[in-house]
């Protein structure tokens, strides 16, 4: 169960549900959220003000693999063997919480990576895309989230893993979906740019609507709860190249940019734990351990508080992508 040692939980009278959201692909450049100027995240602002968007948040990796065995685990770029140390679903389950892992990527394919043995940890595990025809909406973790949600334990960590806007964009939304098919804002003027950056907005949109609706479900519990939305990585969608991908060697900006946004019960904010909401602080998701453990007042031995972006005595590292080399250097910024 991981080699967290001396593991407590400041533990309420109150059911407790956390939501962790996965995504997959999604770049904050495409959000209207984060002031991308087509309405591609509709559902996402109107209940902005219940949000908290945090704007300088990188991944690690611009591969799904790569990235979460950071992201979900006690390793980060300086320390990639710490993966084996432990995750965040045993520290969960140390803590005395119910995992619930549900998912909408397969498990084939996958094979035996991190996510799948990630997952292995949880207290039940439902993989829900055995497609063979690339279309799997979604719209099928709600279900099943509905079915966690009714269910007895009183604390709960529930992990849900989307297929987001991960290519081929078109096969990501159902075609009421299909909003955008004009011409986009791009430097690279071509009937295949235009119509693959539509695809992706749309699927945006499509993954506003899931990631709303994921919140009102754990808002409707009326419990002590957050839900916590970030994708893996970022993609690039004719945004400073001349294709759509995402991949190390050719890392570019929109490929480390993802959206990481919090939402909190009412119950959740009168607790008033000590934590500090800047939503302008530079971090890597790969110490989403801390912050996580932070969010549900779990402390352990291993704990680092300067890792955790919402901790008062965090503080700003230098953030490490490819090669090992500083996203501030690489991207010239100051």
């Amino acid at each position: 169960g991981g080699k967290f040692t001396n593991v407590t939980h400041k533990s309420s009278n109150n059911s407790e549900v956390y939501v962790l959201i996965i995504g997959e692909s999604t770049t904050r450049n495409h959000m209207q959220l984060y002031g991308y100027n087509r309405k591609t995240t509709p559902k996402l602002n109107s209940i902005k003000n219940n949000l908290l968007v945090f704007n300088n948040v990188i991944t690690p990796h611009t591969h799904t693999i790569k990235s979460l065995e950071k992201v979900l685990t006690l390793a980060n770029s300086r320390k990639p063997e710490k993966k084996f140390d432990g995750s965040i679903i045993q520290l969960f389950n140390k803590a005395g919480f119910n995992t619930y892992w549900i998912s909408n990527q397969t498990p084939l394919g996958i094979n035996e990576t991190a996510t799948t043995v990630l997952s292995k940890s949880c207290t039940e595990r439902y993989f829900l895309n055995t497609t063979v025809d690339e279309k799997s909406y979604d719209e099928k973790v709600l279900k099943q989230l509905d079915l966690v949600l009714s269910k007895k334990s009183e604390k709960k960590l529930i992990v849900i893993h989307l297929l987001g806007t991960h290519g081929n964009y078109i096969n990501r939304y159902p075609s009421t979906y299909s909003t955008f098919n004009g011409k986009p804002e791009t430097n690279f003027k071509h009937d295949k740019a235009f119509a693959t950056i539509n695809a992706y907005d749309n699927a945006v949109l499509y993954n506003d609507f899931i990631v709303t609706e994921i919140i009102k479900k754990v808002k409707n519990r009326n419990s002590k709860s957050f839900a916590l939305y970030f994708s893996d990585h970022g993609e690039d969608v004719y945004n400073t190249m001349d294709m759509a991908c995402h991949t190390e060697s050719k890392g570019s900006k929109p490929m480390y940019d993802i959206p990481f946004i919090l939402w909190q019960s009412e119950i959740y904010k009168k607790e008033n734990i000590d934590l500090v909401f800047n939503v302008n602080r530079p971090w890597s998701t790969e110490d989403l351990i801390f912050t996580l453990s932070d969010l549900a007042q779990i402390k352990f031995n291993q704990f680092d508080a300067s890792r955790s972006l919402i901790n008062s005595k965090f503080e700003q590292k230098e953030r490490l992508i490819f090669n090992n080399k500083t996203y501030n250097e690489t991207f010239k910024i100051q």
